[in-house]
């Protein structure tokens, strides 16, 4: 099987979706170095020991995979962790995805399907999160999880965003044809994009307005380096 779809934004795309206002790139940056780690099958009993002093980092993953919760004591004393783990409300509903890989390129090129998958992504991914590190690949997964192009502009304003709401980088690229403007485009995205990776919503606030590569603190340095090696 080929690697899973990873999309990394560039550090000048951070720097500009920073320079929005009321933007927390912080919790983006945990959320993104989560599904980094994922997605290369990196969990909390192989994970480089700096990430693992981060705590939020951790929790996510804990929220994401319970049985990671082994490997952290500090986790397992989180009440918020345990009623959030509690409250999901999983449909396995989302595994019939993994049926797109058993078709024709031509069935997976039609731009209907392709819709119609980021509609059912976008329902059902936040209640099943772990399924963004084990879904079988197929073009209209893949071209979802890496913004594929072709589409930009056939895409409704409904279709776009709940791509950005998949992945909040998008927001820097795909266009805007609404009243809502950029800035709170993308704090949304990323409020939904985090909440799918348990981290909780007030994570960060005190970076906001700064610049994230310019931070000082260890541990988003330590963030940035893990995210960007």
């Amino acid at each position: 099987m080929n690697k899973l779809a990873f999309y990394l934004p560039e550090e000048d795309t951070i720097k500009e979706m920073e320079k929005l206002k009321n933007v927390n790139i912080y919790k983006y940056i945990v959320a993104k170095t989560v599904e980094k780690l994922l997605t290369n099958n990196i969990y909390l009993s192989n994970i480089n020991p700096s990430l693992k002093e981060i705590d939020e980092l951790v929790d996510s993953i804990c929220y994401i995979y319970p049985e990671e919760l082994r490997y952290s004591v500090k986790s397992q004393e989180s009440l918020w962790l345990c009623k959030k783990i509690f409250e999901k409300d999983n449909n396995k509903a989302i595994y019939n995805l993994d049926n797109l890989s058993y078709f024709s390129n031509n069935v997976q090129n039609d731009y209907n399907l392709l819709i119609r998958t980021i509609d059912k992504l976008h329902e059902l991914l936040p209640n099943n999160p772990e399924y963004r590190f084990c879904y079988k690949q197929s073009k209209p997964l893949d071209s979802i999880f890496l913004l594929n192009s072709e589409y930009f502009n056939k895409y409704s304003d409904d279709t776009i965003k709940k791509l950005i709401e998949i992945e909040p980088a998008y927001n820097m690229v795909l266009p805007n044809n609404t009243v809502v403007p950029d800035n709170i485009r993308l704090a949304i995205s990323i409020d939904e994009y985090t909440t799918r990776f348990g981290i909780p919503y007030q994570i960060g606030r005190e970076y906001m307005g700064k610049s994230i590569f310019d931070n000082k603190d260890k541990k988003v340095k330590t963030l940035i380096k893990n995210l960007y090696d």
